[in-house]
């Protein structure tokens, strides 16, 4: 026994389990699974298994503090049959085995697109909704801890996404804001037992309120992707993108 607290991820072989593993291998005792071979971490250990056997995600989950439960298929113009075996019965599946296992909390991956119009009635964010509902009513019923974060865009600092004027530069949520959210989620106190979390980084503008994330959670994101995008278009290398587009523009 190390002493650290013992955290499963599940689709870690994914781009925010990978951050989440690399930023977390001194800070806790790590068990990653994925359905696709992962990465050797160092301070992990790496399980091959599919979220939707209950059995297996049981046996897992014994002796685990808290689930980050990251597993989809599909994305967002998915179909819904496509959705369903991985992103509704398989979290379904996790949910009910961590709360056997008597794990203390888990925390469900959802999404933004929930609350942005032109993705909110599409099947991907209709089943986050639906797995949103379950999460409440098991946390209610059941002694398991259970945090939505409703992620947005998900990107590395240096995107080229981060540009002024891209559309999608309100939902950003980049890797280092993205690791401190959930942190924060993971170390939130007990009276904290459920909540649906809004997560980006400190966009200014944004439409989307992240003031429960700050108050209940502790969350102090450091980004912002309007400035990143300013700060990148100033950079050298943002000039020589500029020249590339001007060379690109024809001449009238």
């Amino acid at each position: 026994m190390t002493g650290k607290r013992p955290v499963l991820i599940t689709g870690a072989a994914g781009q925010v389990g990978r951050q989440l593993a690399r930023a977390w291998r001194t800070d806790y005792d790590l068990v990653l699974v994925d359905v696709r071979p992962i990465r050797r971490s160092k301070g992990a250990r790496g399980v091959m298994a599919d979220v939707r056997d209950t059995e297996d995600m049981r046996a897992l989950c014994t002796g685990i503090d808290t689930v980050v439960h990251l597993a989809i298929s599909g994305s967002l113009h998915s179909p819904r049959e496509m959705l369903s075996p991985v992103n509704i019965d398989g979290t379904r599946s996790m949910f009910d085995a961590a709360a056997i296992a008597g794990c203390r909390r888990l925390i469900f991956a959802s999404s933004l697109a929930i609350d942005i119009d032109i993705y909110a009635d599409t099947n991907y964010a209709q089943a986050k909704r639906e797995v949103e509902t379950w999460a409440q009513e098991i946390a209610a019923s059941t002694s398991l801890s259970i945090h939505c974060l409703r992620l947005g865009r998900v990107l590395s600092s240096r995107d080229r996404i981060l540009w002024p004027g891209h559309p999608h530069l309100d939902h950003v949520l980049t890797h280092g804001d993205m690791i401190r959210l959930f942190t924060c989620s993971i170390e939130a106190p007990a009276a904290v037992h459920f909540g649906v979390f809004n997560g980006i980084s400190d966009n200014d503008p944004t439409p989307h309120d992240i003031s429960g994330s700050r108050a209940l959670l502790g969350y102090a994101p450091q980004d912002d992707a309007h400035s990143l995008a300013r700060r990148h278009y100033r950079s050298p290398i943002g000039l020589a993108r500029r020249m590339k587009q001007r060379l690109r523009t024809p001449w009238t």
